[in-house]
């Protein structure tokens, strides 16, 4: 009988890559689930509750979260720091920003024109499924997926990715959180919405991430090599 190897163990890192894998694939099963379930009952309490002084206050606190002026402006604001402070790390993360935002915007509005799903404010009745989406109210269907929360939640992974390690960094992921509740609150988007934003974010990002990959450090020389082992005249 075999013996697994001591010397070749399995990378740190890949328990946490299945676990995400997994997590991802559960959420995106989720959503069909969500369309026929949670929408219609998210929808039928947030529309009476448009426009009330309190909806709008909190709206107009998250609502440039996932909006154009706030990001680019992050990501030019981390280049300028970087040219000022001469930081690599700080011009990485300004130039995944933009990238990143760039991708899901063009994610998010391309499924967009695809889906066609009409805003819950726009619903003339509470049976949203798959066969009666049409076009209704004024005929604004750019409700699948929210491009807000997509915005924000590659922000927020881009910033993820390419901060320091710690656990503070984890509260990046409150700024697409945040978004997604005023969107669902305000009736501008339905649960399921969202949830693919988040994950379309998340996935832009992670494409971003790889089209600008971190530069690997230089190794040192080999113990007991010469400095000019490689280069130079030898007799």
């Amino acid at each position: 009988m075999s013996t697994p190897d001591a010397s070749n163990p399995p990378p740190a890192g890949r328990p946490a890559a299945y676990a995400l894998t997994i997590a991802i694939g559960l959420a995106i099963a989720a959503i069909p689930a969500l369309m026929l379930t949670l929408d219609p009952v998210a929808a039928s309490h947030a529309v009476p509750r448009r426009g009330s002084a309190t909806m709008e206050g909190y709206l107009a606190f998250v609502d440039p979260l996932g909006n154009a002026p706030l990001i680019p402006g992050v990501g030019g604001a981390l280049l300028l720091a970087a040219a000022v402070l001469r930081s690599g790390r700080l011009a990485r993360a300004g130039v995944l920003v933009l990238i990143t935002f760039g991708l899901c915007g063009g994610a998010a509005y391309s499924l967009k024109s695809v889906v066609r799903r009409p805003r819950p404010w726009t619903h003339l009745a509470w049976t949203d499924t798959i066969r009666d989406w049409k076009w209704a109210g004024n005929g604004r269907a750019h409700s699948f997926p929210s491009g807000d929360v997509t915005c924000a939640a590659g922000l927020a992974t881009a910033l993820y990715l390419t901060a320091r390690r710690g656990r503070a960094r984890y509260l990046l992921f409150l700024i697409p959180l945040a978004s997604a509740a005023g969107r669902i609150a305000g009736a501008r988007h339905y649960p399921s919405d969202c949830l693919a934003a988040l994950l379309l974010g998340m996935a832009m990002a992670a494409l971003a991430w790889r089209l600008w990959p971190e530069p690997r450090p230089k190794e040192p020389p080999a113990s007991g090599a010469p400095p000019d082992a490689t280069f130079g005249c030898h007799g």
